[in-house]
């Protein structure tokens, strides 16, 4: 994995391409009174951030921890946020448990405390055995995470809501002793963005000419329910494809059924969606209160149609050419 990193906190190093965190037996800083009991040591903490932005992919390595004892973890950082320094991690041994899900959340002020929130757990952390390789992989997909070890799916989760924007990829560790990771392969797919309309022209061609091109200039793959493919039940493929997409686009024009049952449970599911309505058009008392773009269907009116509908994907995931 040929990517620039920076370690944020703990003693990182490289080796012939694999990255080796130099855990420590830390000394608790505050000096016990007299009387008192010496604190127990603690193991030092290590994050380090790729300059490689989080997004739908895969994350893998082979993990060995050469003397791992019971606070020992290792987790890809799916999400490392610089601004808040929150982090979304998925992993061995984090918490209780040999396999976890998690979010660390700092505090916003003085009156809170910083913690973990843990999304999966499972497995005894006693099967943590020293310099033994574990093969771990993280897959992110819209908002659904998978943690898979030797090819076992171990833990899985939904997050209540989308990646922060413009936040990055790392390893988080925790350790008294050496860990490696090596064979770290980063395999990144195209976000996803479902199209929720009716399929008839005139939207058919709204589809084609402004939403389809838009997405593709921020590197997004759109689809619609008419163009997926493949035996099962409609609506769970539906549900399956809201889960794994980072944006939901609705055009609200006319009353439809099934546009507004999807755009509800986009909705309830935590997804950000970009509602689109021609002028004119009165909306449903339960949708009126969505910010909502309101297009012309003419040549005259295409262009700020294009412009708005670029405006609002910039704001949710930026990166758009």
């Amino acid at each position: 994995m040929n990517y620039r990193w920076v370690p944020i906190a703990g003693d990182f190093e490289s080796e012939n391409h694999d990255i080796i965190f130099r855990g420590k037996a830390i000394s608790p800083a505050a000096i016990p009174e007299p009387g008192e009991a010496a604190a127990k040591k603690t193991s030092s903490i290590g994050i380090l951030v790729f300059d490689q932005p989080s997004g739908d992919g895969t994350l893998s390595a082979d993990i060995v921890f050469e003397n791992s004892t019971e606070d020992s973890a290792c987790e890809f950082i799916l999400s490392y946020n610089a601004e808040t320094k929150g982090l979304i991690t998925a992993g061995l041994g984090g918490g209780w448990a040999m396999f976890n899900i998690r979010e660390w959340l700092p505090s916003a002020s003085s009156a809170e405390q910083s913690r973990w929130f843990t999304f999966d757990s499972s497995g005894d952390k006693g099967n943590l055995k020293s310099n033994q390789k574990f093969h771990v992989e993280a897959e992110l997909l819209g908002s659904r995470i998978t943690l898979s070890i030797d090819g076992v799916a171990v833990a899985t989760t939904r997050l209540p809501g989308p990646i922060p924007q413009r936040s990055q990829v790392g390893i988080f560790c925790i350790g008294k002793n050496t860990i490696r990771i090596s064979n770290l392969t980063l395999s990144t797919r195209k976000a996803q963005a479902f199209i929720v309309m009716q399929f008839s022209s005139p939207f058919n061609e709204i589809y084609t000419d402004v939403i389809r091109k838009a997405c593709d200039d921020f590197g997004m793959q759109p689809t619609r329910a008419d163009e997926m493919y493949g035996p099962g039940i409609i609506i769970k493929d539906i549900s399956e494809q809201i889960l794994s997409s980072q944006v939901i686009i609705a055009d609200v024009t006319p009353p439809n059924q099934n546009v507004y049952f999807e755009v509800g449970y986009a909705y309830g599911v935590g997804k950000p969606i970009i509602l689109l309505a021609e002028k004119g058009t009165q909306l449903p008392f339960d949708l009126s209160a969505f910010r909502t773009l309101f297009y012309e269907n003419s040549i005259a009116g295409k262009t700020s149609f294009d412009e708005g509908l670029r405006r609002h994907l910039n704001a949710l995931v930026g990166k758009g050419r």
